[in-house]
């Protein structure tokens, strides 16, 4: 399957990466991290794009600094969501797109 890329939309790598599409190019993309630091990444290693960080997310990732646990999509008609929860020490805490 090939994704649709466009500047300014994240990405995620077969290897785990997430980043921002900053420049894009028929054969590979140029993207920055959030420590500001710029990568280039090959089209064929990029597995999931989205204009919507929360969408290319998984159990395991870190948000904020807090591990990602679970990941609940709410697909109601009238207000779709998605709720990420985090551990913070003991407890989960949880963010909403």
């Amino acid at each position: 399957m090939k994704l649709e890329l466009k500047e300014n939309m994240y990405i995620r790598t077969k290897y785990g990466i997430i980043d921002k599409i900053l420049k894009l190019n028929k054969s590979y993309v140029k993207g920055v991290s959030q420590k500001d630091e710029l990568y280039v990444y090959d089209i064929d290693n990029i597995v999931k794009a989205s204009y919507n960080i929360i969408d290319i997310l998984e159990v395991g990732d870190y948000v904020n600094g807090y591990k990602v646990v679970d990941i609940i999509h709410n697909n109601r008609k009238l207000e779709p969501s998605t709720m990420v929860y985090c551990e913070y020490g003991s407890r989960n805490i949880g963010f909403y797109n």
